[in-house]
């Protein structure tokens, strides 16, 4: 089963890595994170809801636990890659009965950010700036955001309400 979720039969992704990089390996079929030579640094996070559509054969496929690899081997910053991902379309892979519903986390040496989601009825959300730069699992980043804005901590003191439970939303409440 393995062997047939890697490598895409219809037109897969290949390249050859123009940056070194140091990565942290997830089952030996992936990385969940990692950072390149030039900084660019990545991070993959389960996320339920990952839905990367119906295969397009004009894009080259990639298996979505490779995708920040791949950035990792072929961008120096962030907005390398997200230019490099008009190309690829990351693929639903299979491993010992879990899928790779993934989301990625981009950040770089400029400082400069970005998080990237594919939902069902999306193609795909690129939310791209500095004040992107910190996500959890679920739910998807915009219902992640609307959250947060619930809080006020312009004045915060001892007396200021916080999340802090093992729910992913309330994991996404400081910058």
């Amino acid at each position: 089963m393995l062997a047939d979720t890697r490598i895409d039969k219809v037109n897969p992704a290949r390249w050859t890595s123009k940056y070194g990089s140091i990565v942290v390996s997830a089952l030996g079929v992936g990385t969940a994170d990692g950072m390149n030579e030039k900084g660019l640094a990545m991070h993959l996070l389960y996320f339920v809801p990952a839905d990367f559509g119906e295969r397009d054969p004009k894009l080259k496929g990639i298996q979505g636990s490779l995708w920040g690899q791949y950035a990792l081997d072929n961008a120096a910053s962030v907005e390398e890659a997200i230019a490099l991902f008009e190309d690829i379309q990351p693929l639903m892979a299979e491993f010992q009965g879990i899928k790779a519903t993934l989301h990625l986390a981009l950040d770089d040496a400029k400082g400069d950010s970005a998080i990237i989601e594919y939902t069902a009825g999306e193609k795909k959300t690129v939310y791209h700036n500095r004040d992107y730069h910190i996500m959890t699992n679920d739910p998807s980043y915009d219902q992640q955001l609307a959250y947060r804005a619930t809080f006020n901590f312009d004045n915060a003191t001892r007396e200021t309400p916080i999340p802090g439970n093992t729910d992913g939303k309330d994991r996404k409440t400081g910058d």
